[in-house]
């Protein structure tokens, strides 16, 4: 879980959950939650969760796992993604849960999460 390799980070880092969460402009209540109740940051948390963590906790086995890692790795709400790769933000939900393979245009370096 996301909460777990959160929790490892900081605990490495010897830092408290309010230091990190200060480090990240949320709630201390925020990192509580995130590591033990699994609830999951907001899209432009990620950003610097990411920056914070080194790396990219999800998963990347398919399309719709690369694109959601994309996304949220540049801190962008499905409707700002769509926005600007000039598609409907329903489209950006539908191929998230589905892993569907997309067109050409959706799939391009702009949407490129490596999967180390």
């Amino acid at each position: 879980m996301l909460g777990d390799h959160i929790r490892a980070r900081r605990m490495n880092l010897s830092l408290y959950q309010t230091e990190l969460a200060k480090r990240l402009g949320v709630h201390q209540m925020t990192v509580v939650n995130w590591e033990l109740h699994g609830t999951l940051p907001l899209a432009h948390v990620w950003t610097e969760l990411v920056e914070f963590l080194g790396y990219y906790p999800g998963s990347v086995a398919t399309l719709g796992d690369r694109l959601l890692g994309m996304r949220l790795c540049r801190g962008l709400t499905q409707r700002e993604l769509a926005d600007e790769l000039g598609i409907h933000y329903s489209t950006i939900c539908w191929r998230e849960r589905r892993g569907q393979q997309a067109r050409k245009r959706c799939v391009s370096a702009r949407c490129h999460v490596s999967q180390e």
